[in-house]
């Protein structure tokens, strides 16, 4: 069962005290606000949010967030599909909670080069801190970049 979630996604990158703004974008179901990445070469993307509702192996509701994420180039937007990504964390370090730790996992969206589909298991509703790493082919050193989603439990 997929209900779509409602959320506001703002994607952060802070260099010192400061926050860069690079841009905004709305769906019907979500938001985007969109700083500047760790190199101009690539971003990521939030393009969709959505929740799935499942009986664990404990007869009990789990909730599961799912992102999915488009990794393009700076210049032209065009899609990165030379890439291997990994998510190295996720936590509620944007609520103050950098111990509140969430599984997680990300993998390639089927048929849809450069998209990624990250699948959350948050224990509890909130903004959620998500740190990407992206080896893209011919690159010397690995992209990183931080995002913030606001889940719901």
């Amino acid at each position: 069962m997929k209900n779509v979630l409602m959320a506001a996604v703002v994607i952060t990158m802070a260099y010192g005290s400061s926050v860069y703004a690079a841009g905004e974008a709305r769906g019907p179901n979500f938001e985007v606000q969109m700083a500047a990445p760790s190199t101009p070469d690539y971003r990521f993307e939030v393009t969709g949010m959505s929740t799935q509702t499942a009986i664990g192996k404990t007869q009990q509701n789990d909730t599961e967030s799912v992102v999915i994420l488009r990794l393009v180039r700076g210049r032209d937007g065009s899609a990165v599909t030379n890439a291997e990504v990994a998510l190295e964390r996720v936590d509620m370090a944007p609520d103050g909670m950098r111990d509140m730790a969430a599984r997680a996992n990300v993998r390639p969206v089927a048929g849809n080069p450069g998209t990624y589909r990250v699948e959350i298991q948050p224990d509890m509703a909130g903004r959620w801190g998500m740190a990407m790493v992206a080896r893209v082919a011919d690159q010397p050193t690995p992209f990183r970049q931080n995002l913030t989603v606001t889940l719901a439990k």
